[in-house]
């Protein structure tokens, strides 16, 4: 039992480091792109629009992740409350 909800909690507790290295991911690929289209022969920059864009898709797939855990957390509870419910009362 203890084991079960030592792994609850770090289940729960990795949707920090999943926002946060969605984040991270989003600003890398936003600044290498804006430093790739700066380079490119066409003569437009991108600066800093990709960084912002792909900021933007890091952030939103960080929240995604976070109501994906949430649903799951719910979903886990209303089973709880439900086999709880079920279970029949001892007899005295």
């Amino acid at each position: 039992m203890a084991d079960q909800k030592i792994y609850s909690y770090l289940k729960y507790s990795s949707v920090g480091i999943e926002m946060g290295l969605s984040v991270v991911a989003g600003v890398l690929i936003g600044g290498w792109l804006d430093d790739w289209f700066e380079a490119a022969p066409w003569g437009f920059t991108t600066k800093p629009y990709m960084l912002m864009f792909w900021t933007v898709c890091g952030v939103v797939a960080g929240f995604r992740s976070i109501i994906r855990v949430a649903r799951n957390w719910q979903k886990e509870m209303q089973e709880q409350q439900a086999n709880h419910d079920q279970t029949p009362p001892r007899p005295d």
